[in-house]
């Protein structure tokens, strides 16, 4: 039966191989073992990032840090899900097209210019 450490030290693997997206599952897998437990979605959150899936680390970094507890055994990993949550959160806005309005006119007939479209 796997264990949360065995199924960790794959995803381990599988992210120093840059093997993101398989790395990613292990520590899914490892959330599913131990939900209490942030570090897996501390390392889940690092995966997705690679991953370039933003949104989705976004909601892995809240839910990690809801399972911490208030004290300072548990604040090495809130510091890395609060720097991931940020990372992703930059990336995220600096993806996002920016639209913007353009005015529409109606016409009745097209300009000359545009007869032939």
């Amino acid at each position: 039966m796997d264990t949360f450490e065995t199924v960790k030290e794959q995803g381990n693997v599988a992210f120093r191989n840059s093997n993101f997206s398989s790395a990613a599952e292990y520590y899914g897998k490892c959330i599913c073992l131990e939900p209490e437990n942030p570090i897996g979605y501390s390392n889940r959150a690092m995966a997705l990032i690679k991953l370039q899936k933003f949104s989705e680390t976004i909601d892995t970094c809240q839910r990690g840090l809801g399972k911490l507890e208030d004290n300072e055994k548990d604040e090495p990993i809130r510091k890395k899900l609060l720097y991931r949550l940020h990372l992703a959160q930059e990336s995220l806005n600096k993806f996002q097209v920016k639209t913007e309005r353009l005015p529409v006119e109606v016409v009745d007939h097209l300009p000359p210019q545009f007869a032939q479209l």
